[in-house]
């Protein structure tokens, strides 16, 4: 809508060969655009490329639309996205993108509305990820029970502190001489508005529409503010906002099943795997399809029986992908209570995602926002590392970086210097138990030339037990890795 925004219009049909009246004085200009000029696929037929000026006005046959414009109320952008989420409880989410310049300017945000709907309540949270300012519409007692909630999950400059929204009336106003008149006595035109003294509102909004007593959505931001959990009874989603070039922002919806899970963000980098030439780590095992579909840790010593961490086929697994890790949360108040546990994949760059990649890391289900956690990362052939403090969960998410040493329990004995500065977990813990010691050799000894295969003797992960990995064994031989991580 920027386009219809920025001009001031009129038309007036007129014989084929007969001007507007007014164009060409006080800045009126023909209007040269063309439906194609809107359409996101633009079409072939004739009427599509015809200027607006010259279009048949459709209620007179021989007769043009001569319809001109004029410069009224430039704006950057006015865009408007909506998507509508299907479930057991469906909702609507309606992202307006609007901007006029760099100042600040009065938005309001409007909503025609039926006439016997009221304000029952208000309920405003603009604490961080919990922010939503929720306005409760209700129909007349003697009609029913039906409820609208009208959540705005993003207001910029709402002070929290006013009535996030409120019921006015569309005030008619000739376009001539400015005066206020009423169009027609019978017919009232409701309004539910909220405003926004900002450069850019930048309004989120969902529309939910319910009966009393039912259970209201419960939505919960990521700390960047570009995701956003819906839990509704049963239905869990995720709902993700995504920039574009020119100022639109895309909804993108993924339902969850099993509860919704929150983020934590974990990088490492395992030694055996490090290539100094590109600062990062290689991907032969991903390459030559060697990875298991299913996580590799439903045996001893991690006993992780999951079996919802799996690929379809050897394809959906990342092409950037290094190897399995089993990521942890620990009761800051007692480190040996595990309190969830999930296995995902290390990707080259460090990072660690969960299987299905549909949130920024490896989700967890047990972890609340504000509360604190260490964080434990394993990998099958590599010592284990324990965050060094308990990290807070904020907005439903958190992060932890373990090539910082200042960020690992132990500390630089837990872990190696890399050339780029980075430091990362020790290889040579072949039978993963926590310490580096003769067994380890026992385990790399046992798989002593094997190839081609997913081999726990195999430090530098190439697929391969050779000499390579007795070297990176042998300066890490005697590394014992702090008690928490041991098994």
């Amino acid at each position: 809508a920027t386009y219809a925004y920025t001009w001031e219009w009129h038309w007036s049909p007129q014989e084929a060969g007969v001007d507007h009246p007014w164009l060409g004085s006080n800045g009126w200009e023909e209007v040269t655009e063309t439906w194609n000029d809107f359409q996101y696929i633009p079409k072939t037929s004739e009427r599509y490329n015809t200027p607006f000026y010259d279009f048949a006005d459709w209620r007179h046959k021989d007769k043009f639309e001569r319809m001109i414009k004029r410069p009224y109320n430039p704006m950057e952008r006015v865009i408007r996205t909506a998507a509508m989420i299907k479930g057991e409880n469906p909702f609507i989410m309606i992202v307006d993108d609007i901007e006029k310049d760099d100042d600040v300017h009065n938005y309001k945000w409007v909503a025609q509305i039926a006439r016997d709907l009221t304000i029952e309540s208000t309920n405003v949270n603009i604490d961080d990820c919990d922010y939503q300012c929720d306005v409760i519409l209700k129909e007349p007692d003697a009609t029913g029970d039906r409820r609208l909630l009208v959540r705005f999950l993003q207001m910029n400059n709402y002070d929290g502190v006013s009535a996030p929204a409120y019921i006015d009336e569309l005030e008619y106003t000739d376009f001539f001489s400015g005066n206020s008149y009423t169009s027609n006595p019978n017919w009232v035109r409701t309004r539910l508005v909220a405003e926004s003294n900002s450069v850019a509102p930048d309004f989120k909004v969902m529309l939910y529409p319910y009966t009393l007593g039912d259970e209201l959505p419960t939505t919960v931001w990521n700390s960047a503010h570009d995701s956003l959990q819906v839990s509704i009874g049963n239905d869990q989603h995720l709902i993700a906002f995504q920039a574009q070039a020119g100022g639109r922002t895309l909804i993108e919806h993924t339902p969850l099943s099993g509860g919704a899970l929150q983020p934590v963000q974990v990088n490492a980098i395992l030694e055996g795997a490090f290539d100094p030439s590109t600062g990062m780590m290689h991907t032969t095992l991903r390459d030559e399809n060697l990875l298991p579909l299913s996580q590799p840790f439903n045996t001893a010593p991690w006993n992780y029986m999951s079996t919802a961490e799996s690929f379809a086929s050897a394809g959906d697994i990342p092409l950037n992908a290094v190897d399995w890790v089993l990521v942890e949360l620990r009761d800051p108040t007692d480190l040996d209570n595990v309190i969830e546990q999930r296995a995902g994949i290390l990707l080259a760059d460090g990072s660690v995602v969960d299987v299905d990649n549909t949130i920024n890391g490896i989700g967890f289900g047990s972890m609340q926002p504000g509360e604190n956690y260490h964080v434990v990362i394993r990998q099958r052939n590599h010592m284990d590392l324990l965050s060094a403090t308990a990290i807070q969960a904020h907005c439903g998410d958190m992060s932890v970086d373990f090539t910082d040493v200042t960020n690992i329990t132990g500390g630089a004995t837990q872990v190696v210097l890399l050339p780029n500065g980075a430091y990362a977990m020790l290889a040579g813990d072949h039978d993963g138990n926590g310490v580096i010691l003769v067994a380890d050799l026992n385990e790399y000894l046992a798989q002593s030339s094997l190839i081609n295969g997913y081999l726990k003797g195999d430090g530098n992960l190439d697929s391969n037990v050779t000499v390579a990995d007795f070297n990176l064994y042998k300066p890490n031989g005697s590394a014992i890795g702090v008690d928490e991580i041991r098994y």
